[in-house]
């Protein structure tokens, strides 16, 4: 899915509901190129489930962490 999030176009694939309602309001025509790509690795989900606040969802962590990979890439923009 392509989204476009603070002017970028932002490829992703959300696995959880949470994140993938939230992407669904920033999705953007599937032709543009992509300026960025995030991706959460199962491990670095795994670390993340370990560490969480009780009553988080992984969605959520989801959501967390592709927000981080974001904030990231977007530097170099």
């Amino acid at each position: 899915m392509k989204c476009l999030i603070a002017g970028l176009v932002t490829e992703l694939e959300p696995k959880y509901e949470d994140t993938k309602k939230l992407a669904e309001s920033f999705r953007c025509d599937e032709s543009l190129p992509a300026d960025i790509a995030l991706k959460v690795s199962d491990r670095e989900l795994s670390g993340l489930v370990s560490r969480a606040a009780e009553g988080t969802t992984v969605g959520q962590l989801e959501n967390f962490a592709l927000g981080n990979d974001f904030n990231r890439k977007a530097i170099g923009f």
